[in-house]
């Protein structure tokens, strides 16, 4: 965990470190093996998504989620105008 957020984790939080230095955020999180036991169903990001069809995007959609949301209004260098992603559940 990067020194400056030690002790700023708030209740229920938990530091996940990534398990591959060229992955983005989502890649890390979805591809973790030690979160194997996590049901993903939502998520959202800072900045625009990469691309649906490499990396965050890809990943995304393996795990069963899909991407959307309102169009992002700041710049769009990523490859998609998203930064949310949810599944579908049926009850």
């Amino acid at each position: 965990m990067p020194v400056r957020w030690q002790g700023k984790l708030q209740t229920g939080e938990e530091w996940v470190p990534g398990v591959d230095p060229s992955f983005h955020a989502e890649e890390n999180i979805l591809r973790n093996p030690n979160l194997k036991d996590w049901d993903f169903i939502e998520g959202g990001t800072s900045r625009p998504v990469c691309a649906r069809d490499e990396k965050c995007g890809q990943a995304i959609q393996n795990s069963g989620m899909q991407l959307g949301g309102p169009p992002f209004k700041g710049r769009h260098r990523q490859g998609t105008d998203s930064n949310m992603f949810w599944r579908w559940e049926r009850r």
